[in-house]
């Protein structure tokens, strides 16, 4: 099988190929059957990425970032979405924008309350034990991202390079992408080896990834020849040990 697909092998077992490689794909149909999200569910939950703010922490000067923000304790028998709180990385993990508290804008409600943000921790909380047994409850960071692509100008989903986010695990799902090319995520390993390159291109399709075994990007984004501005919309999840 190709290394581009290697991860994406529908019948496995997702934690187990987390398990032996670090990272699983799984399919966009396979995801919304999983998280039970009819026609309704989904249109709602994806026009939760229309009107966001721009993210206003972009050291890079760059404007083609808009970004919510929210963090759940996710338990074993109760999830709970905590207060505002800002969103920090050191420059370990982020070059470019670590280092300090953003605060950034809340989560949509469409977002925030839907049965499919529910589900997906569900989810990922099952497939996470397996990484981390010993953990009883996570807490879960939720970001909601759209990049832009205008003209001549780039939209970049990962300006900070290849990186790690310093959790212990993570979830990625695309909601949506109108008119652009490229942004092919990009796996690598610690020691500098190429693991992985797919792009996601069908809502609903998803990475799941161990964050200590591999490091990850996505590449710039270029707005079609036909459209004035494309964008592409995804829902991000990590998750840590709650304290």
């Amino acid at each position: 099988m190709p290394e581009r697909e290697a991860g994406r092998d529908s019948r496995a077992d997702i934690s187990g190929r987390l398990s032996r490689c670090g990272w699983a794909r799984q399919a966009a149909a396979e995801v919304k059957a999983v998280l039970g999200a009819d026609q309704g569910d989904w249109r709602r939950f994806a026009g939760g990425w229309d009107a966001m703010p721009l993210d206003a922490y972009m050291a890079d000067g760059g404007n083609y970032r808009r970004r919510r923000y929210g963090v759940f304790h996710v338990g074993s028998r109760r999830i709970t979405l905590l207060p505002a709180q800002p969103h920090y990385q050191s420059l370990g993990h982020n070059r470019l924008n670590g280092g300090i508290d953003r605060w950034f804008a809340p989560l949509s409600d469409d977002v925030a309350d839907s049965v499919i943000l529910a589900r997906i921790f569900e989810r990922c909380r099952e497939i996470f034990a397996r990484l981390a047994p010993a953990v009883e409850s996570w807490r879960a960071e939720v970001h909601q991202f759209r990049i832009e692509a205008a003209g001549r100008d780039a939209g970049h989903p990962t300006p900070e390079g290849r990186h790690r986010d310093g959790v212990t695990a993570g979830f990625v799902m695309l909601v949506a992408r109108d008119g652009v090319e490229g942004g092919d995520t990009r796996l690598w390993a610690p020691e500098g080896g190429h693991l992985a390159s797919f792009t996601m291109t069908e809502p609903g399709e998803a990475l799941f990834f161990d964050d200590g075994r591999l490091l990850h990007e996505v590449t710039p984004l270029r707005a079609a020849a036909d459209v004035s501005v494309g964008h592409r919309d995804v829902l991000v999840v990590t998750f840590a040990p709650a304290n």
